[in-house]
């Protein structure tokens, strides 16, 4: 007899497991029916993608787990970054996420940086702390995309982009 529980249930469980990259590990070990939303939830590890504060929030906390150190050791990673035009969060990020816990972070994408909302969008104000020593510890990052961003000044640009030691190549896209 087959004995098979519900997807509806082993999609809630693995859904539960999200902060507990182990365990979905082993899920996805488990049997094919477990595979697939314990993957999904797996490849959350390696591809971030950060919209606003509270994103920031959860993940800052996500990678300040001893456990979940491995998995974003092992991997190649990439963070996606959309401002939030009204709240601006970017420039800390590096503050919240330092680049010791994603030593293996390849790929940065910030989009929406800056831009102009008038009178009334806050101007970030970009701390030279932004910069060295707390940028510069992005050891791995090599491509930086910079989609529909505004610098104030072009001194900006050039310090974000000579802040990441291993830069090979930027893009940017207005």
């Amino acid at each position: 007899m087959d004995r098979k529980f519900p997807n509806e249930l082993t999609d809630d469980i693995s859904d539960c497991l999200r902060d507990d990259p182990r365990t979905l590990l082993s899920c996805a070990l488990t049997c094919r029916d477990w595979l697939s939303r314990s993957r999904r939830h797996l490849w959350e590890y390696h591809k971030l993608v950060i919209t606003s504060v509270a994103d920031l929030a959860f993940l800052s906390d996500r990678l300040a787990r001893p456990e979940n150190k491995q998995f974003y050791s092992d991997k190649d990673t990439t963070m996606q970054i959309r401002e939030d035009e009204t709240r601006p969060f970017a420039h800390t990020v590096p503050l919240r996420i330092p680049g010791s816990f994603l030593p293996r972070l390849e790929s940065t994408k910030f989009s929406h940086i800056g831009t102009d909302l008038g009178d009334h969008s806050p101007r970030i104000n970009w701390h030279n702390s932004f910069f060295q020593p707390v940028l510069s510890s992005y050891k791995a990052v090599t491509r930086l995309k910079l989609s529909n961003c505004h610098f104030h000044v072009a001194s900006i640009l050039r310090r974000l982009l000579y802040a990441l030691p291993a830069l090979r190549a930027a893009t940017l896209v207005t």
